[in-house]
């Protein structure tokens, strides 16, 4: 585990509560970030994804997986969905 993701992991769970994410349950590759989170409702992936990509500059995409949703988000879809980003 590398301290980027540790740092989003700590990032997303102090950030959101009841949300947790499993130490396996994070993969950044490349500027390409997957997460499984538990307990995160799909009206609030793109703020936590807008929270992720104003912080760290380095990711260009963030993946939700798991569940019934999956979610993909990058700067540019979230500037045209009319978040400040």
């Amino acid at each position: 585990m590398n301290p980027l993701t540790d740092n989003i992991i700590a990032l997303v769970e102090k950030n959101y509560k009841g949300v947790t994410i499993p130490k396996n349950g994070i993969n950044n590759e490349h500027g390409y970030l997957v997460i499984k989170p538990t307990g995160l409702a799909s009206n609030k992936m793109p703020f936590v994804a807008l929270r992720i990509l104003r912080k760290y500059p380095e990711i260009r995409i963030v993946q939700f997986t798991g569940g019934w949703v999956e979610a993909v988000y990058t700067r540019e879809t979230l500037k045209w969905a009319g978040y400040k980003i």
